[in-house]
């Protein structure tokens, strides 16, 4: 009896890896840390420049801490942050290209270092973080799109 041997077609590729993004504008603490456990999210990657938020639990400490109580780490890049200044002119002139023309050298520049956060953390589901809801309205998207273009990473936007 010869065993079959399964067709190229029948054998299961490999899932391509992925990549989370999420705002926490317009949830509570508990409704943001709520999202993040139903999406298996156990790493929060905050690409704010600032890690500070007039939202009550949202600066880099407490949120940090309430994290950690719901066992998801939290790793901070303001590298890959916007400047304030910058954001002001964005929303002035309400044009997203800016923010992609910038971002484009600081993630040349660390694009070794999200390699080697994501490596690290490649068996667990990794979310950028930022203030705005609407991700297409936000500069998480364009490195996430970075990370899909480069590096072939799935997104998915909370």
């Amino acid at each position: 009896m010869n065993p079959k041997i399964p067709d190229k077609n029948s054998v299961p590729r490999r899932a391509r890896p992925s990549i989370y993004t999420v705002g926490y504008e317009g949830y509570t603490l508990g409704e943001f840390l709520d999202l993040l456990k139903r999406h298996g999210i156990s790493v929060i990657m905050d690409v704010r420049n600032r890690p500070s938020s007039h939202k009550r639990g949202f600066s880099k400490t407490p949120l940090r801490t309430a994290l950690a109580k719901q066992e998801i780490e939290y790793v901070h890049l303001p590298q890959l942050g916007i400047p304030r200044e910058l954001r002001v002119r964005y929303r002035e002139e309400n044009d997203f290209r800016i923010l992609k023309r910038y971002l484009k050298i600081p993630l040349e520049q660390n694009h070794h270092l999200l390699l080697k956060i994501l490596k690290d953390f490649h068996d667990r589901n990794v979310c950028l973080l930022c203030f705005e809801k609407e991700a297409s309205l936000c500069h998480r998207a364009v490195i996430a799109d970075f990370l899909a273009e480069h590096d072939g990473y799935e997104i998915h936007h909370l």
